[in-house]
């Protein structure tokens, strides 16, 4: 608000009603009335006292922290959310409300940067999120001047269109409907730049591995595993090469995705170790209670691309596929960006995989038909993951556009 202050701790009137009368009378009143006047003027001094608490509560209708409830619609007016905003806060509770006020002088100041849509986004709808700008969407898709190597990873495909006025908004609604789309629609229509236009894309999960030790979103599949995951610097690590090591989603709905006709799977993984049947991948439609699912992996010793499905733990090949004839080499170190889509075309999976953008396999299978996904790797390799999201098919968009 820029300013700051504190109340102090049981603050208490400290001037007594009876303690005005001069001392003789009181002395009486001890002595002889049993305290009637004291108990008499007792009355009154709860009033004086309820009065002064009041005026020294005006105070804390500055206070984010303090201000009733009743109050917030007139404490933002104060920091920029006026009448002509009320459609965006009208309908926000008291504690979004209180929220969005404590982070309003910051983000007007910062207004229309990436960062400062996203920090709204987390304090309105509030869901994991992501951003590509078009500035970030050129210097991806411009392959005039970026080639494969510094793609590092990344999918020009699923960034979004091939158009310099469009901003790429990655949202997690899950399950469906969760969040308040027009609030959403109309937040970003009120932090654009200028003529930007905003294309909303509706995610089941994103993880970005942003938060030190956070693996709320994860659990160990199957139950027995003894893994010893790690969330630092921007990366998942699972780098226990003496054992298979493995992570599920733990989110509402997760066992459902794929239900609706098919998902899409993307996650940038690297390595370190690998070698001869053994490396990194990705499962969907993964059952983690009977380890029942679709998986592909890296098979960076023969340079391989392995798509299989697995049955009560058991791996078996589907698509295996080697990479020497497309011209590609797998390496270590070296950032790669897995995209499976698996569509359900009434009779059968129809199953697609690409490798940094460029479709490696393509293949059908009827063999599941939903589940959760999962980043693990193979015994004798090791994996990092520093992004993964999980989108339902067909594609749940909105945008807004010029004359939104």
């Amino acid at each position: 608000m820029g300013f700051s202050y504190s109340v102090p701790l049981d603050e208490e009137l400290k001037l007594s009603i009876y303690d005005l009368i001069i001392k003789p009378i009181r002395d009486q009143d001890r002595q002889e009335g049993l305290l009637f006047l004291q108990r008499l003027l007792q009355g009154a001094q709860e009033v004086w006292q309820d009065i002064t608490s009041k005026i020294d509560s005006i105070k804390d209708l500055w206070s984010v922290d303090d201000c009733p409830d009743g109050f917030l619609q007139y404490l933002k007016w104060i920091v920029g959310w006026t009448k002509e905003l009320d459609h965006i806060t009208k309908n926000l509770d008291a504690a979004t409300l209180r929220r969005l006020i404590s982070v309003s002088v910051p983000m007007w100041k910062r207004r229309s940067t990436e960062t400062s849509i996203i920090d709204l986004l987390s304090t309105l709808v509030p869901a994991r999120s992501r951003i590509w700008s078009w500035f970030e969407l050129r210097w991806i898709l411009d392959t005039d001047f970026i080639g494969l190597e510094e793609w590092r990873g990344r999918d020009p495909w699923i960034l979004g269109p091939d158009d310099p006025y469009w901003m790429n908004v990655r949202i997690v609604d899950n399950p469906a409907g969760t969040i308040n789309r027009q609030l959403l629609k109309d937040v970003l229509n009120l932090m654009r730049p200028s003529g930007e236009r905003f294309e909303i894309v509706f995610l089941r999960f994103l993880d970005l591995f942003e938060v030190d030790g956070d693996l709320s979103q994860w659990q160990e599949y199957g139950g027995t595993l003894a893994i010893s995951p790690v969330v630092e610097e921007g990366l998942l690590k699972l780098l226990d090469t003496t054992q298979q090591e493995g992570l599920c989603a733990s989110v509402e709905g997760a066992d459902d995705w794929g239900d609706t006709g098919g998902v899409m799977v993307t996650a940038r993984i690297r390595w370190q170790t690998g070698g001869d049947w053994v490396g990194p991948g990705l499962m969907w439609h993964l059952d983690p209670d009977l380890l029942n699912g679709y998986y592909v992996q890296f098979d960076p010793g023969r340079n391989y691309l392995l798509m299989g499905k697995i049955t009560g733990g058991t791996p078996s090949s589907i698509a295996d596929t080697d990479l020497d004839p497309l011209g590609i080499t797998l390496e270590a170190d070296r950032w790669y960006c897995l995209r499976v889509q698996c569509v359900d075309n009434g009779v059968v999976n129809v199953i697609k995989i690409f490798l940094d953008g460029e479709e490696i396999i393509d293949t059908t299978d009827a063999t599941y038909d939903q589940g959760n996904i999962a980043l693990w790797h193979t015994i004798n390799a090791d994996g990092e993951y520093d992004e993964i999201e999980v989108m339902p098919l067909p594609v749940e968009i909105e945008t807004v556009e010029i004359n939104y």
